[in-house]
């Protein structure tokens, strides 16, 4: 029988008896991103511990990150919301559905195409800004209370 149905899989004798080497079994992973802030103990008397950034480079980099990762989102949620828009003001008006069944007119869906397009580059360009002025107004003040480590005993100092 040189074809046999073992655990589910059909091979030959010789795929029955072969060994699973390390890369058949084994799952690579990305490694690990290292943390923005680490534990510290608290300055008061209590046992418990306060998140700090290590100094004051990794606080501006977290900054810059996060408020091009708004951006970024704030952009992709804008350009959905300009599609929509530019759909919506492009559109024939309800009695341009009558005039078609007299004979639809390729020249419409080309000037409706460039109306979605003008429409588009407006909002994208309004939206941009928008999107600028949201992500610097947002995210500062949540990093108003952010505590950086300094090389001392223990303790943080805020920012």
């Amino acid at each position: 029988m040189e074809n046999a149905l073992i655990g589910g899989l059909v091979g030959s004798a010789f795929e029955k008896s072969r060994v699973p080497l390390e890369e058949d079994c084994l799952i690579h992973f990305d490694p690990p991103l290292r943390l923005l802030r680490g534990p510290l103990p608290s300055s008061d008397a209590s046992s418990s511990f306060v998140l700090v950034f290590r100094d004051e480079q990794a606080l501006r980099r977290a900054l810059l990150d996060t408020e091009a990762r708004v951006r970024e989102r704030c952009n992709a949620g804008a350009r959905i919301g300009c599609s929509v828009s530019a759909t919506k003001s492009c559109k024939p008006p309800w009695w341009a559905c009558l005039a078609r069944l007299l004979g639809p007119k390729l020249a419409d869906f080309e000037e409706r195409e460039k109306c979605e397009e003008r429409e588009m580059e407006a909002c994208l360009a309004a939206s941009t800004e928008a999107c600028l002025r949201f992500a610097k107004e947002k995210w500062p003040p949540s990093c108003q209370d952010a505590q950086i480590a300094y090389k001392g005993k223990h303790g943080s100092r805020n920012l």
